[in-house]
């Protein structure tokens, strides 16, 4: 969150302007990175319009802020949806999709797991789904959990599961969620 009204710049280059401090902002800074021992400047300026904020006039970053660093295959920002769905039957399914992008110079033949853990850590479910990644692609992953008998949350009893997702190239871990 920044308020109010924010440009940040890479290395000089205005790449972001961001005109309310509701919603948030994600910036692939890469074509514009410096590398090597060459030093890369990032500039933030919050300027606060006095009429803007009916219950805040300042201005400034007031939420955490991270520069993540991604190998060049990678599961894109909130690029993991997986919707549990109950059947006419009664069982459950959770239709997972993993979105994934490639920034590397080659296509990418990568195994997507995705693991549904119940709340002592315990895993329920896995699937596995072999997927391509070409170069600069963004590419989704589908796959379906089934679920037998799953626990479901009510105030009494909140039960919340995890879903983890690991996406392996040759055998290496490149990336994962949680």
């Amino acid at each position: 969150g920044i308020s109010t009204y924010a440009t940040i710049w890479v290395n000089g280059t205005i790449l972001h302007r961001n005109f309310c401090g509701y919603t948030s902002m994600y910036i692939d800074i890469t074509p514009y990175a410096k590398y090597g021992d060459n030093i890369n400047t990032v500039a933030v300026r919050v300027d606060a319009n006095p009429q803007e904020g009916w219950w805040y006039e300042g201005a400034g970053i007031y939420r955490n802020t991270w520069l993540v660093k991604r190998s060049p295959l990678y599961i894109i920002t909130d690029g993991v949806y997986a919707h549990p769905v109950k059947l006419d039957n009664g069982k459950w399914q959770i239709p997972v999709e993993v979105t994934m992008n490639n920034i590397s110079h080659d296509a990418a033949k990568v195994d997507v797991e995705v693991s549904l853990f119940d709340k002592a850590g315990k895993m329920v479910v896995a699937g596995k789904q072999t997927t391509t990644v070409g170069v600069f692609r963004i590419t989704p992953a589908k796959l379906t959990l089934d679920v037998e008998n799953p626990v479901l949350w009510d105030l009494e009893n909140p039960v919340l599961y995890t879903v983890k997702t690991v996406v392996k190239q040759n055998g290496a871990v490149v990336d994962e969620l949680t």
